[in-house]
C-alpha cells in the first residue's frame, strides 16, 4: 500500500456504494433551483470528490473524481471535460493525503477552493470564455467552500463509519513490542 493511499479496514464496497449513492443525490440537486446560488451554481459534486480524495488517496481519490465528473458530463452533455478535469483533480488531492489532517473538516474549504478554481480555469480555457472565468470564480469558491464543510463530514461518515482513529505504523509497532 502506498503511503499515498488509506489502510485496509477503511471504506470497503459499502462505502464505494453510499458515495456513488450519494453523487447521484448530489447529481438531483445539481439540476435543481437549489444549486442556483445568484450567477453560479453550487458544484456539491466537486465538493464530494475533493473529500473523497483527501481521505482516500490518489488512486481512489482519481475513480471517484472520474465518477463524479461523468456525472457532470452526463447532466451537462458536454463530452468529457469534467471526467478528466475532476480525475486529474481527485488523484491530486489524494497525493496531499499524506500531509493533511484529515480528521479536521475545515482542511476541506481550502482543498475545495484550490479545485474550484482550477476547474473554472480548465472550463474557461477548453471554452474560450476567460470573461466568464473572471465574473464567477469567486462566487463559485464561496459556494462550494460553504458546502465543504458538510460534504467531508459526511464523506467522513461514509468512508469509516463509526470505526474512530486508524492507527499509525509507530503505534502499531510499539504495541506489538509491547
Amino acid at each position: 500500500m502506498s503511503q499515498h493511499e488509506t489502510p485496509s479496514h477503511e471504506g470497503g464496497l459499502l462505502a464505494w456504494i453510499a458515495g456513488i449513492g450519494v453523487l447521484l443525490v448530489l447529481a438531483g440537486l445539481q439540476i435543481s433551483p437549489l444549486a442556483a446560488w445568484g450567477p453560479i451554481r453550487a458544484d456539491g459534486l466537486l465538493v464530494l470528490a475533493m473529500a473523497w480524495a483527501a481521505l482516500t488517496g490518489s488512486r481512489r481519490g482519481l475513480v471517484f473524481g472520474m465518477a463524479s465528473g461523468a456525472v457532470e458530463d452526463a447532466l451537462i452533455g458536454g463530452g468529457v471535460t469534467f471526467t478528466i478535469v475532476r480525475g486529474l483533480l481527485g488523484w491530486a488531492m489524494g497525493r496531499l493525503r499524506p500531509v493533511l489532517n484529515v480528521r479536521q473538516p475545515a482542511i476541506s474549504v481550502p482543498l475545495v477552493a484550490l479545485a474550484t478554481v482550477l476547474q473554472e480555469a480548465v472550463v474557461a480555457l477548453a471554452h474560450h470564455d476567460w470573461l466568464h472565468f473572471e465574473q464567477i470564480w469567486l462566487f463559485a469558491v464561496l459556494a462550494n467552500s460553504l458546502l465543504a464543510w458538510p460534504l467531508y463530514w459526511l464523506a467522513a461518515a461514509i468512508w469509516r463509519p463509526g470505526r474512530g482513529p486508524a492507527p499509525t505504523r509507530r503505534s502499531s509497532s510499539r504495541a506489538a513490542g509491547s
